[in-house]
């Protein structure tokens, strides 16, 4: 997707009137902003996705950008939105205006329609996330916060999250009055000056993030899936000249912050357009916060929209120009927006569409096949034409899409997938099924590796330790920080997983399990419980453990206890 431009020309104000170069060189012709075309005095007109004349409102502004940008976070894309231009435009006038009057915003407008379109869905299940920061002086600051107002906090990258601010205030919101209460707490927070063309000039570049979880059934499998979507909504300071703002001191020192992450971003916009002309040119995200931060709305996994705004004057001329100049090379700018949901789910989606297509042209080129043309139609269909080769092919194809499913369809597949990303634990140079319980599976925060190892739990005292001990193996081997050489036991009243004693029946008996320490040295935590530091008789403190109780090995390593049974929908809901 190119990244979509938009264009506002805001009012002339009387200042500008009333001195010199006050005549209107800019305009935006017809009536429909859908045109696209910006007129210049003296120079060509420039063609965009959307231009805004000055008589236009807020809601005209609204309509075309910000209902795409809610479409797109409630069907699971990431979407962007920032505003460009010089000081005293109109950019944060477009963002947030004035709320609580006609004169609103976009980022409020979007934020109200995004809950009513939660609201309207009874059958969707979605939880949001806010969150406001800033970057001032070239460091990111938290609007949200209550505490620590000028704690630096920084851009951290990583495979799950993408690129994000780490430590940021995200605060839970249920309503549209909740976000509107988060986006007017950190509009107060913000950092603004007075100078001699604003007031109330922003000082610093501002982000209010939107995070949307959704769970919703898929219309075509019918499976529950989830979805995660974020959305950016960035007003950006505007680009100045100290001489005729009349800038000194810490405003000149802001000023030339300001210009610097601008000129960045500029430089990342030039480098990105000759790599969508298929050269290899380095582009430098990392020389600015602004850019880093902004790297995944530039070239990354978003649908991003720039509205570029600009003063209609002729004494705003270079600036104006420099203005929409910026913005056209922008237009040639393509992300790679893709949906943010389990891929494994996608891909099964994407089999069954696969499988209902082969199978709709297998059926019109059966009716087709015996009949020399089908009575009354008046053309032959591409089905009709196939040779035996061709619908030979076409029902291997078939055969292969069902055995991707499975035999159960969607609900198969899943069990099959997940079981087949379970690595085989060996004990002894013995392999044990790993659906035989009790058993331990290891929990990450990556789904990928969540619950991908199963440890079955093997007669009446399964030590767990390092590697390469003296005298007995201990039952699993686990080596790492602040493991011990015998680490801890466990404990079952009936012999453990049904493979240890080839006896079948002992799995629809509920054993007793209980969890020991092995060393004074050793860490465990149960539930949160830190077992070496509870108080005991004994010299070798234990817990009972109940089905689906969670235990940490040491400082980092987490694992969940199954006693009988696989996690059911309801344990699932629970945790």
């Amino acid at each position: 997707n190119n990244i979509k431009v938009a264009v506002r020309v805001r009012p002339p104000n009387q200042r500008e009137l009333g001195g010199d170069g006050g005549s209107i060189c800019v305009s935006v012709p017809g009536s429909k902003s859908e045109e696209g075309v910006v007129s210049v005095t003296g120079s060509k007109d420039f063609a965009f996705d959307l231009a805004f004349p000055f008589t236009c409102s807020q809601l005209d502004v609204f309509l075309p950008i910000g209902v795409n940008i809610v479409q797109c976070a409630y069907n699971g894309y990431n979407a962007s939105l920032f505003a460009y231009g010089q000081t005293s435009s109109g950019k944060s006038f477009s963002m947030m205006g004035v709320n609580g009057t006609p004169l609103v915003g976009l980022i409020p407008r979007i934020a109200r329609l995004l809950f009513n379109v939660i609201a309207s869905n009874t059958e969707r299940v979605s939880h949001v996330e806010a969150s406001y920061m800033e970057i001032y002086n070239e460091k990111l600051r938290d609007l949200l916060t209550t505490v620590n107002r000028d704690e630096e906090l920084k851009v951290r990258e990583n495979k799950q999250l993408g690129v994000h601010v780490s430590g940021l205030t995200r605060e839970s919101v249920s309503s549209e009055f909740e976000i509107i209460s988060e986006i007017d707490k950190g509009t107060r927070n913000r950092t603004t000056a007075a100078t001699l063309y604003n007031a109330e000039s922003s000082r610093s570049h501002a982000v209010f993030e939107i995070t949307v979880q959704s769970k919703y059934i898929d219309p075509i499998t019918k499976a529950d899936m989830q979805s995660t979507s974020r959305l950016a909504l960035i007003d950006l300071a505007g680009s100045e000249r100290s001489a005729k703002l009349g800038s000194t001191g810490v405003a000149f020192k802001e000023g030339n912050n300001i210009n610097k992450s601008l000129t960045v971003l500029g430089r990342c916009i030039r480098a990105l357009v000759e790599v969508s002309k298929g050269k290899k040119v380095a582009v430098p995200f990392r020389e600015s916060v602004l850019t880093w931060y902004l790297r995944d709305s530039l070239s990354g996994n978003a649908r991003t929209t720039m509205l570029a705004a600009c003063s209609p004057v002729a004494s705003n001329i270079e600036e104006t120009l420099s203005t929409l100049r910026y913005a056209d090379s922008a237009k040639s700018i393509k992300t790679a927006a893709v949906k943010n949901e389990d891929p494994a789910q996608a891909k099964i989606r994407e089999l069954n569409s696969e499988l209902e297509e082969l199978k709709r042209r297998l059926e019109e080129a059966e009716q087709g096949g015996g009949g020399g043309g089908g009575g009354g139609r008046s053309s032959v269909t591409d089905a009709q034409k196939m040779s035996n080769d061709e619908k030979e092919s076409l029902m291997e194809e078939l055969a292969r899409q069902m055995e991707m499913l499975g035999e159960g369809g969607f609900t198969s597949s899943k069990l099959n997938a997940s079981k087949s990303r379970r690595t085989s634990v060996v004990f002894n140079g013995t392999g044990v099924d790993t659906d035989q319980f009790p058993m331990l599976t290891c929990l990450s925060k990556d789904t990928m590796l969540n619950h991908a190892m199963a440890i079955p739990i093997i007669g009446n005292n399964f030590k767990i330790g390092r590697s390469g001990v003296s005298g007995e193996k201990n039952g699993f081997e686990l080596d790492g920080m602040g493991i011990q050489a015998r680490h801890c036991s466990f404990h079952s009243s009936n012999g453990g997983a049904a493979a240890a004693t080839g006896d079948k029946k002992n799995n629809s008996k509920k054993p007793t399990m209980k969890v020991s320490l092995c060393s004074a040295n050793a860490a465990v935590y149960v539930n949160g419980v830190a077992m070496h530091e509870m108080d005991s008789d004994d010299d070798t403190p234990s817990l009972t453990l109940q089905h689906l109780d969670r235990v940490v090995l040491g400082p980092c390593r987490l694992v969940c206890i199954y006693l009988t049974q696989p996690m059911t929908q309801e344990d699932k809901d629970f945790w």
